[in-house]
């Protein structure tokens, strides 16, 4: 029956119509050798070579020669399931000869299969639940019926986003081993939902305007520089004042009597005016510099919470000769 379902196979082999011919040329050689191997008993070499050539090039008789392949191999359920759509194809393509072999040994398979059922807990049937055998996913339809299986070590998997991956494994013996496995809930994962968390509060702020979460620190650390700023500016502004004092008592010595006709003393009734301006300048913006460093560091966070992005702190000292007036702007 083997020999008659290769020899069934040999002579044609379909081919999609995508296939190019340097496609088709190696396709061809993977399936040569393939099947020069899986004669030779070496199946664990020779179906890797089919499956590829098939899968460049599909095709029935290269189909049927990998589902001979596995069932030599042992893989009885994978045989099974590739005889099966032989015939279907068969049927299509009109080849009586070919779909008689694939029946035979389709028929011939299943009674031996070693099946695997897998019973999921109502409790387990998250949203997006994915179970897999192996690599293959198992389709929802087909929780509790009993699954045609490899013999061999099994690899039953089990997840859902925010959950903990459940992972087993089965020993299946060769011929009519049924085996079923319960899958209960997951359990929840801790850091997927902590993560979950921190993405879904991240897309609120950005939609509410941009907002971020902040503990204080930068702000804090902004409060202490202008409130050093501040500092600075009050000492620049005592040293001018006191040049300033120092120049009008100058003036006062030189110029008893208004107007005053002695030129150091009106250089020094100058002097002292522009040391008072950069005094009072500078005097001002200090104080306001260190009130709004207090200010900064009396308002930061005190722990991670929502606040407003920081905008800059614009300090700005203006005067007209007469007066002098500092605008402070900005948000934090």
């Amino acid at each position: 029956m083997i020999l008659g379902l290769v020899l069934a196979a040999s002579p044609v082999r379909e081919a999609r119509a995508q296939a190019t011919q340097g496609d088709k040329s190696v396709a061809e050689a993977l399936f040569q050798e393939g099947k020069r191997l899986m004669n030779e008993g070496r199946f664990a070499e020779g179906c890797p070579k089919l499956a590829e050539s098939n899968r460049i090039d599909p095709g029935a008789g290269t189909l049927t020669a990998l589902a001979l392949c596995h069932k030599g191999e042992g893989k009885t359920a994978t045989a099974w399931s590739e005889f099966k759509e032989v015939v279907s194809l068969a049927r299509k393509d009109g080849r009586k000869d070919r779909e008689e072999v694939a029946t035979a040994n389709a028929n011939e398979l299943e009674p031996k299969l070693s099946r695997l059922k897998i019973q999921l807990d109502p409790q387990a049937d998250a949203q997006n639940l994915v179970v897999k055998i192996d690599d293959t996913v198992v389709n929802r339809a087909a929780f509790g019926s009993a699954l045609p299986v490899d013999p061999g070590t099994r690899k039953i998997t089990a997840s859902a986003p925010l959950k903990k991956t459940f992972e087993t494994t089965i020993t299946i013996g060769s011929e009519r081993d049924d085996k079923s496995i319960q899958i209960h809930a997951l359990e929840d994962d801790p850091e997927a939902i902590a993560a979950a968390e921190r993405e879904k509060q991240a897309a609120a702020e950005a939609a509410q305007g941009g907002r971020v979460v902040r503990d204080g620190s930068t702000q804090r650390i902004l409060g202490y520089a202008l409130a050093g700023v501040g500092i600075v500016g009050i000492g620049v502004g005592s040293f001018f004042g006191v040049r300033a004092l120092g120049k009008k008592s100058d003036s006062d010595e030189l110029c008893p009597t208004s107007p005053c006709s002695n030129a150091e003393g009106v250089q020094a009734n100058d002097d002292a005016k522009s040391n008072a301006t950069i005094s009072n300048i500078a005097i001002g913006g200090g104080i306001l510099a260190l009130a709004g460093g207090f200010v900064l560091v009396l308002t930061a966070p005190k722990r991670s919470e929502p606040v407003a992005k920081v905008g800059r702190l614009r300090v700005l000292p203006t005067t007209d000769g007469r007066s002098t007036a500092v605008f402070v702007g900005g948000s934090f």
